[in-house]
């Protein structure tokens, strides 16, 4: 067997692909009307002024709002006993130069303009803090030049004041350093987890050219190109992570949520879908990618006027005002149609992987929680407090057609990346003889068991994992990935 011959193979074997229509996803077929009125008017009249696909405006709008509700509405009711926060990880796929820049701007100004207001307040604040601080350092260096009382009472009390001075320098000093804001943008992990830290444990990071945010998350500023994926992963499920830093306090971020609209070129897509780490720990799963279909347009010589500004101000205000009143979060709570909805919707996904994507195992395993996510915020934009049915029903249309439109766009580099791991496994196999024991290949190669169970669903005739009882050995039979007809 050679790498010749298994591609010769690949269309008559592999093209699974076909078997699944996914022409919904295109720009054309975007489900605009799923969309509440007040997000559907906005981004129909900023499509036509920028002569681009409603589906960039529509999607740049869902994630402003979800990034300006933060963690200040929990969606209750919708999947057992969980609680679901409303942050989304968008990331529409444009050309340069389409005009994806100009929207996310309009779209952020309300919220920009919001956390330049409390950036500059919190500057006010630490200027006062740095007098305070000179003021207590005086005081300090005054008391420890001072004998001590021979009086025990007075030198106790003495002792007292100067460990109570030092406490409040030792916090002035470290609030001094904070940076309160509602927005990032392209940083390091380490970097953000710091901003998380020091603003309530959310953010919202915003980038009309994301191309280098998912550049540091894919590892760019990493050893050996080292997907960094672990404040990702955890910003969207708001799992515990701790970055421990040399000299300085180690960063524990309890329920961190991060909300990502990060506008990429398809070169960047390319390296995402091909990224094994990305896919394997579920990054791509939690993301709502899409192709825009935004490309360069000559100019149509029109000169419209954005007339939704101020409808869109009045709705974004109001989020932000009740998120950082430090109020108990609103609670949103789910019908039990809806549930059954989402409930279907998660069913659908699980057939969808099993049926026409095994060697995507685990890409469709969000479709349900973005779908509650993306529910939740089409509710508050359409001024009602509970999940209807109807809410669940256009969020499980618009999370269809992100699902398929990402699943389209893997299909030029998919057959790719699965010869080439395929080749890859089948040199280690013959290295060995032409078989290998799963839980080695994991040790050594890196080929855990849902890499290797993929390509076992796309390569049936090439590959086969069987339990083999070693020789004279007792114990539970080992796990074996052999290659079938390695002689020819």
């Amino acid at each position: 067997m050679n790498a010749e011959s298994i591609r010769e193979n690949f269309v008559d074997e592999a093209d699974i692909v076909k078997t699944k229509d996914l022409s919904f996803g295109d720009p054309e077929n975007f489900p605009i009307d799923a969309f509440p009125e007040s997000i559907r008017l906005l981004a129909t009249e900023l499509s036509d002024i920028h002569q681009t696909p409603v589906c960039m405006p529509a999607m740049c709008a869902l994630g402003v709002l979800s990034g300006s509700i933060g963690k200040s509405i929990i969606v209750k009711g919708a999947y057992k006993d969980r609680d679901t926060f409303l942050n989304l990880y968008i990331v529409p796929v444009a050309e340069r130069g389409s005009g994806k820049g100009v929207i996310g701007e309009i779209l952020c100004k309300p919220l920009n303009e919001r956390s330049r207001e409390l950036t500059n307040k919190t500057k006010r604040l630490n200027d006062l803090k740095r007098v305070d601080i000179i003021n207590i350092t005086k005081e300090i260096a005054k008391l420890s030049k001072q004998p001590t009382s021979s009086n025990p009472t007075q030198a106790a009390s003495d002792n007292d004041h100067l460990n109570e001075l030092q406490i409040n320098l030792q916090q002035l000093e470290s609030e001094v350093k904070t940076e309160r804001t509602l927005l990032g943008n392209n940083a390091t992990s380490e970097s953000v987890a710091k901003i998380l830290a020091e603003n309530d444990e959310t953010l919202f990071i915003f980038s009309s050219e994301g191309g280098g945010a998912m550049e540091v998350a894919l590892g760019a500023y990493k050893k050996e190109g080292k997907a960094d994926l672990e404040l990702l992963l955890s910003g969207y499920s708001g799992d515990f992570v701790k970055y421990n830093r040399i000299s300085r306090p180690p960063i524990e971020l309890l329920n961190p949520r991060l909300a990502l609209l990060l506008s990429v070129q398809p070169v960047i897509l390319r390296d995402l879908a091909n990224n094994i780490g990305a896919i394997s720990r579920g990054l791509t799963a939690r993301m709502l990618i899409f192709k825009s279909g935004a490309k360069r347009q000559k100019d149509d010589r029109r000169n419209l006027e954005f007339t939704y500004g101020e409808a869109w101000r009045c709705l974004i205000d109001p989020i932000l005002e009740y998120r950082l009143s430090n109020i108990d979060p609103r609670i949103l709570l789910c019908s039990p149609a809806a549930r059954e909805i989402f409930a279907d919707f998660h069913d659908e996904s699980v057939a969808f992987e099993e049926e026409d994507f095994p060697d995507l195992k685990g890409e469709a395993s969000r479709w349900r929680e973005n779908t509650i996510k993306v529910a939740g915020i089409f509710t508050i934009a359409a001024g009602i407090t509970t999940i209807t049915a109807e809410c669940a029903r256009a969020a499980v249309l618009l999370v269809r057609w992100c699902a398929y439109s990402y699943f389209n766009s893997l299909k030029d580099n998919r057959k790719e990346r699965n010869l080439e791991e395929f080749e890859k496994l089948e040199r280690y196999l013959e290295d060995n003889g032409g078989s290998m024991n799963l839980g080695e290949l994991h040790r050594h190669h890196s080929f855990d068991r849902d890499r290797v169970e993929a390509l076992l669903a796309v390569f049936p005739s090439k590959l086969k994992l069987e339990r083999r009882q070693q020789d004279g050995k007792p114990g539970r039979p080992s796990e074996v990935v052999t290659l079938i007809n390695k002689s020819t």
